[in-house]
């Protein structure tokens, strides 16, 4: 980390006399990068959605040849830069691509593969002929296909009590507006995901990946989604006589799984037909509008953005267990080997002086740029509590944020979530391993 601080240094001093250089003109000192990216997620659609733009000045291009140029130069770094993008995408209530990835679950390779597969439209120039761009679009069971590794249909065993039920042609549920968040005291709004689960209100799960016909699930996906004016559209999905669900509450990190009525379960539940919807798929999902498109998945990256990274590496450039990174979501700021008394939220206070120098990087951004906010994610290390480990995270990543609320940070900046045990970054074998999966991230959202 210091020799990467020690060459930012050189290469800002170098710009700071370039003006001063005969022959140097400021055409050559670039602030914006030569290639972009932006990302979208088309929920109802099924399309993953990104478009890589060239600046053509930046880029040293004139025209008439910019255009082949530059074409040529975004089909060679469009698959890395699609792949950050896609990195972003929500497959479940507590995991990313990126996550899925870093897990083992899938390879760099499938990843590399749903890009191939994928479509690149034609070019177009915007801006006065200045920026170039190439869309692509990728469809989202191309990616939960990857996912998909049973052969059969898995179905719990039945737990319910008897209710009066009838055969139902699908399942529609009605998550709309904000619910309670099981667990929580807060209410907030559905967020989809490839791979979304569904709980009673006794937390017995209902449906799940596996429920689905291997098949099906690759073919059409787990569920559709969609707001109140289109789910008449999808008669084809759960036909004209579908059991209707209102969602009671909503659950898991990313906000993405739904709980049901233990009765509403038991209407399913207690027909082998509406079983068999399950392993069909036929499950619809109302949710609103606003969260069918998702825009704000990968940050702008431009040299503001450039910027204030090096600045939060140079003031963590003497920290050993604290480790910034330019991640696909942002830039992330690792706390490592936090030291909080046992089995509290309570920071030791030898975390003083990290705390300090975290509070005044994250002022430091405010500077660059006044509307950024942050996301703490808390985490432990997993010593066979899950509960306590995941109640425990959610309390450590408040506790940050109580902290840097006390340095002067406007506590409507944060967001926070926690994740136990589930993400470990070392052995949990290990002492070592469990102090550095003792861990509190921030996302830093620049928002410029």
């Amino acid at each position: 980390m210091q020799k990467n601080s020690v060459l930012k240094k050189i290469f800002f001093l170098f710009l700071s006399f370039c003006p001063f250089i005969p022959g140097f003109s400021e055409e050559f000192q670039v602030k914006e990068p030569v290639l972009t990216v932006k990302s979208s997620v088309q929920w109802e659609k099924g399309f993953f959605l990104s478009e890589t733009s060239m600046n053509i000045k930046a880029a040293g291009l004139t025209m008439p040849s910019a255009r082949g140029t530059g074409v040529e130069r975004i089909n060679m770094e469009l698959p890395l830069l699609v792949k950050e993008a896609l990195f972003t995408l929500p497959v479940d209530s507590s995991n990313t691509l990126e996550d899925a990835v870093a897990q083992g679950i899938i390879t760099l390779d499938q990843v590399a593969q749903i890009i191939s597969d994928g479509e690149t439209g034609a070019s177009y120039f915007k801006n006065n002929m200045e920026i170039l761009t190439i869309p692509h679009s990728t469809l989202l069971t191309n990616i939960g296909a990857v996912f998909i590794k049973h052969s059969t249909p898995y179905i719990q065993e039945s737990f319910l009590d008897y209710t009066p039920t009838r055969q139902y042609t699908g399942i529609i549920i009605d998550a709309r507006g904000t619910l309670p968040v099981h667990g929580e005291s807060v209410n907030e709004r559905l967020q989809p995901c490839l791979f979304p689960k569904i709980w009673d209100t006794n937390m017995n799960l209902i449906y799940e990946r596996n429920t689905v016909e291997p098949e099906t699930a690759k073919k059409f996906g787990l569920v559709q989604y969609t707001d109140i004016s289109g789910s008449k559209n999808y008669v084809n999905r759960v036909g004209k006589d579908p059991l209707r669900i209102t969602a009671r509450a909503i659950f898991g990190q990313n906000r993405t799984d739904i709980l049901i009525s233990r009765e509403d379960a038991q209407r399913i539940y207690g027909q082998e037909e509406n079983i068999n919807l399950l392993k069909q798929g036929k499950v619809l999902i109302i949710c609103d509008s606003e969260v069918l498109v998702n825009s704000s998945l990968t940050p702008k990256k431009d040299g503001l953005y450039y910027y204030a990274f090096s600045d939060i590496v140079e003031i963590f450039d003497e920290e050993e267990d604290i480790e910034v990174k330019d991640t696909a979501g942002g830039i992330r700021l690792y706390t490592y080997n936090v030291h909080f008394e046992p089995d509290t939220a309570v920071f030791l206070p030898e975390e003083e002086r990290r705390l300090n120098l975290i509070a005044e990087s994250l002022k430091k951004i405010i500077e660059i740029s006044p509307d950024s906010d942050f996301l703490v994610d808390g985490h432990t290390a997993s010593v066979g509590r899950p509960q306590d480990e995941l109640n425990l995270s959610y309390e450590r990543a408040n506790a940050m944020i109580d902290e840097m609320v006390k340095r002067g940070i406007d506590r409507s900046r944060f967001a926070f979530r926690g994740f136990g045990g589930t993400k470990p970054v070392a052995d949990n074998n290990t002492e070592s391993g469990r102090a550095k999966n003792r861990r509190v991230e921030i996302t830093i959202k620049l928002n410029n």
